[in-house]
């Protein structure tokens, strides 16, 4: 399909990955009718926060933000998988109960094991 096809006759259009379209509602024909364009991601209204992380007693990992790094001690036997904000693995280790490690990392945001983190 071309993108002169698109039009309102259709209820849904298939965007194949790492593609996109835009559709210009314009009596102006050609580009000189285009003035601007949003780009929409994902649904905006399901977007998460970065709240402040806390120890809590249930908590099996204690992560701390310092300038530029982590410092993660274990409570419990636990598994620790970092990703970095574009979903690459980062960092992956077992921690036994009371064990630290401490890792440089640049800054950015970050998951770890589920939590979104920020390092500065």
């Amino acid at each position: 399909m071309r993108s002169r096809d698109l039009s309102a006759r259709y209820s849904y259009v298939y965007i194949y990955p790492f593609r996109a379209y835009y559709n210009c509602e314009s009596n102006v024909i050609g580009a000189k009718g285009l003035t601007a364009f949003n780009v929409t991601y994902d649904d905006l209204s399901a977007t998460t926060g970065i709240d402040l992380i806390t120890k809590d007693a249930a908590s099996s990992l204690a992560i701390q933000s310092i300038a530029g790094g982590l410092v993660l001690r274990a409570n419990n036997d636990v598994d620790v998988k970092i990703f970095s904000s574009s979903g690459q693995p980062i960092f992956a280790k077992s921690l036994k109960m009371g064990q630290q490690t401490e890792l440089s990392l640049t800054t950015g945001i970050y998951v770890v094991n589920g939590k979104k983190v920020a390092v500065y």
